[in-house]
Protein backbone atom coordinates (compact mmCIF):
# COMPACT_ATOMS: atom_id res chain seq x y z
CA UNK A 1 0.00 0.00 0.00
CA UNK A 2 1.17 3.47 -0.81
CA UNK A 3 0.14 6.34 1.42
CA UNK A 4 1.54 9.79 0.84
CA UNK A 5 1.43 11.53 4.21
CA UNK A 6 1.88 14.93 2.55
CA UNK A 7 -1.31 14.87 0.51
CA UNK A 8 -3.14 11.89 2.11
CA UNK A 9 -3.32 9.92 -1.14
CA UNK A 10 -3.98 6.24 -0.59
CA UNK A 11 -3.27 3.65 -3.25
CA UNK A 12 -3.25 -0.11 -2.75
CA UNK A 13 -1.34 -2.07 -5.37
CA UNK A 14 -3.17 -5.20 -6.49
CA UNK A 15 -1.87 -8.13 -8.56
CA UNK A 16 -2.52 -8.04 -12.28
CA UNK A 17 -5.03 -10.75 -13.20
CA UNK A 18 -6.03 -11.43 -16.79
CA UNK A 19 -9.60 -10.64 -17.87
CA UNK A 20 -9.65 -14.23 -19.16
CA UNK A 21 -9.60 -15.44 -15.55
CA UNK A 22 -13.08 -14.03 -14.97
CA UNK A 23 -15.49 -16.87 -14.31
CA UNK A 24 -19.19 -17.20 -13.51
CA UNK A 25 -18.47 -18.77 -10.10
CA UNK A 26 -15.19 -16.96 -9.37
CA UNK A 27 -15.47 -13.43 -10.75
CA UNK A 28 -12.39 -11.39 -11.53
CA UNK A 29 -12.80 -9.12 -8.50
CA UNK A 30 -12.79 -12.09 -6.11
CA UNK A 31 -9.88 -13.65 -7.99
CA UNK A 32 -7.83 -10.44 -7.68
CA UNK A 33 -8.49 -10.07 -3.95
CA UNK A 34 -7.76 -13.75 -3.31
CA UNK A 35 -4.34 -13.27 -4.92
CA UNK A 36 -3.88 -9.96 -3.09
CA UNK A 37 -4.21 -11.83 0.21
CA UNK A 38 -1.59 -14.36 -0.95
CA UNK A 39 -3.74 -17.31 -1.98
CA UNK A 40 -3.54 -19.40 -5.15
CA UNK A 41 -6.68 -19.64 -7.25
CA UNK A 42 -8.31 -23.09 -6.77
CA UNK A 43 -8.72 -23.90 -10.46
CA UNK A 44 -10.05 -27.44 -9.94
CA UNK A 45 -12.78 -26.25 -7.56
CA UNK A 46 -13.72 -23.42 -9.93
CA UNK A 47 -13.93 -25.78 -12.92
CA UNK A 48 -16.05 -28.24 -10.96
CA UNK A 49 -18.52 -25.59 -9.81
CA UNK A 50 -18.69 -23.96 -13.25
CA UNK A 51 -20.16 -27.17 -14.67
CA UNK A 52 -23.18 -26.63 -12.41
CA UNK A 53 -24.09 -23.52 -14.45
CA UNK A 54 -23.54 -24.47 -18.11
CA UNK A 55 -25.67 -21.74 -19.69
CA UNK A 56 -25.42 -19.00 -17.08
CA UNK A 57 -24.38 -15.63 -18.50
CA UNK A 58 -23.87 -13.77 -15.24
CA UNK A 59 -21.74 -13.97 -12.15
CA UNK A 60 -22.70 -16.01 -9.11
CA UNK A 61 -20.86 -14.15 -6.37
CA UNK A 62 -22.05 -16.42 -3.58
CA UNK A 63 -20.16 -19.34 -5.14
CA UNK A 64 -16.91 -17.36 -5.20
CA UNK A 65 -17.37 -16.20 -1.63
CA UNK A 66 -18.09 -19.75 -0.54
CA UNK A 67 -14.95 -21.01 -2.29
CA UNK A 68 -12.66 -18.51 -0.55
CA UNK A 69 -14.20 -19.17 2.84
CA UNK A 70 -13.96 -22.97 2.44
CA UNK A 71 -10.52 -23.18 0.81
CA UNK A 72 -8.64 -20.33 2.47
CA UNK A 73 -8.46 -18.41 5.69
CA UNK A 74 -10.44 -15.60 4.07
CA UNK A 75 -13.74 -14.16 5.21
CA UNK A 76 -16.22 -11.93 3.45
CA UNK A 77 -18.75 -9.38 4.51
CA UNK A 78 -21.51 -7.94 2.34
CA UNK A 79 -22.93 -4.68 3.64
CA UNK A 80 -24.20 -1.20 2.87
CA UNK A 81 -21.08 0.94 2.75
CA UNK A 82 -20.37 4.65 2.95
CA UNK A 83 -17.64 6.94 1.66
CA UNK A 84 -16.27 7.27 5.19
CA UNK A 85 -16.12 3.48 5.59
CA UNK A 86 -14.52 3.13 2.15
CA UNK A 87 -11.79 5.64 2.99
CA UNK A 88 -11.27 4.03 6.41
CA UNK A 89 -10.83 0.56 4.92
CA UNK A 90 -8.46 1.86 2.25
CA UNK A 91 -6.43 3.50 5.01
CA UNK A 92 -6.28 0.10 6.73
CA UNK A 93 -4.94 -1.46 3.52
CA UNK A 94 -8.19 -3.25 2.66
CA UNK A 95 -9.45 -2.81 -0.91
CA UNK A 96 -13.24 -3.11 -1.25
CA UNK A 97 -15.50 -4.43 -3.97
CA UNK A 98 -18.39 -2.11 -4.77
CA UNK A 99 -21.36 -2.69 -7.03
CA UNK A 100 -22.14 0.01 -9.58
CA UNK A 101 -24.87 0.27 -12.20
CA UNK A 102 -24.06 -1.30 -15.53
CA UNK A 103 -24.65 -0.12 -19.06
CA UNK A 104 -26.56 -1.72 -21.90
CA UNK A 105 -27.11 -5.44 -21.19
CA UNK A 106 -24.97 -5.38 -18.07
CA UNK A 107 -27.37 -4.65 -15.22
CA UNK A 108 -24.68 -4.21 -12.55
CA UNK A 109 -20.94 -4.57 -12.35
CA UNK A 110 -18.43 -5.05 -9.58
CA UNK A 111 -15.23 -3.06 -9.30
CA UNK A 112 -12.46 -2.89 -6.74
CA UNK A 113 -11.74 0.45 -5.11
CA UNK A 114 -7.98 0.62 -4.53
CA UNK A 115 -7.37 4.20 -3.54
CA UNK A 116 -8.46 7.75 -2.94
CA UNK A 117 -7.01 11.06 -4.08
CA UNK A 118 -8.37 13.76 -1.73
CA UNK A 119 -6.82 16.60 -3.72
CA UNK A 120 -8.68 15.68 -6.90
CA UNK A 121 -11.56 14.05 -4.96
CA UNK A 122 -11.36 10.88 -7.01
CA UNK A 123 -11.70 7.21 -6.13
CA UNK A 124 -9.15 4.95 -7.76
CA UNK A 125 -10.37 1.62 -9.16
CA UNK A 126 -8.67 -1.54 -10.36
CA UNK A 127 -8.26 -2.07 -14.11
CA UNK A 128 -6.94 -5.49 -15.23
CA UNK A 129 -4.30 -4.03 -17.56
CA UNK A 130 -0.65 -3.17 -16.90
CA UNK A 131 -0.01 0.35 -15.59
CA UNK A 132 -3.72 1.23 -15.69
CA UNK A 133 -6.30 2.36 -13.18
CA UNK A 134 -9.67 4.05 -13.13
CA UNK A 135 -10.24 7.43 -11.51
CA UNK A 136 -13.87 8.31 -10.80
CA UNK A 137 -14.82 11.74 -9.42
CA UNK A 138 -16.17 11.31 -5.89
CA UNK A 139 -19.56 12.88 -6.59
CA UNK A 140 -20.16 10.73 -9.69
CA UNK A 141 -18.97 7.61 -7.84
CA UNK A 142 -21.27 8.38 -4.90
CA UNK A 143 -24.30 8.96 -7.15
CA UNK A 144 -23.75 5.75 -9.11
CA UNK A 145 -23.01 3.69 -6.00
CA UNK A 146 -26.19 5.08 -4.39
CA UNK A 147 -28.21 3.56 -7.26
CA UNK A 148 -27.06 0.15 -6.01
CA UNK A 149 -27.78 1.04 -2.38
CA UNK A 150 -24.05 1.34 -1.56
CA UNK A 151 -23.57 -2.42 -1.91
CA UNK A 152 -20.08 -3.31 -0.68
CA UNK A 153 -18.13 -6.56 -0.33
CA UNK A 154 -15.10 -6.86 1.89
CA UNK A 155 -12.76 -9.84 1.63
CA UNK A 156 -10.18 -10.11 4.39
CA UNK A 157 -8.01 -12.66 6.22
CA UNK A 158 -9.81 -14.63 8.90
CA UNK A 159 -7.20 -13.67 11.48
CA UNK A 160 -7.54 -9.92 10.81
CA UNK A 161 -9.14 -7.86 13.51
CA UNK A 162 -11.88 -6.02 11.63
CA UNK A 163 -14.06 -3.96 13.92
CA UNK A 164 -17.34 -2.76 12.54
CA UNK A 165 -20.98 -2.55 13.44
CA UNK A 166 -23.27 -5.21 12.10
CA UNK A 167 -25.14 -3.80 9.15
CA UNK A 168 -28.50 -5.16 8.10
CA UNK A 169 -28.74 -4.97 4.35
CA UNK A 170 -32.06 -4.30 2.67
CA UNK A 171 -31.66 -4.33 -1.07
CA UNK A 172 -33.84 -2.26 -3.37
CA UNK A 173 -33.47 -4.96 -6.02
CA UNK A 174 -31.91 -8.42 -6.14
CA UNK A 175 -28.22 -8.84 -6.85
CA UNK A 176 -27.94 -10.14 -10.40
CA UNK A 177 -24.80 -9.73 -12.47
CA UNK A 178 -24.93 -10.19 -16.24
CA UNK A 179 -22.15 -10.13 -18.75
CA UNK A 180 -22.75 -8.28 -21.96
Amino acid sequence: MYKNEKDNNIEITLPLVSKNEDNAVFPLVINVLTKFWGEITPDDEISQRTTLYPNHRGTIFIEGLEIIEEKFNLLSKVYRGSLDDLKKRLGQGIPLIVILPGINETIQFATIVTGYDPEEKRLITYVPEPDSFGAIPEERFFNEWAQEDFLTLMIYPGDAQIYSKTVHLRLKKPINFFRS
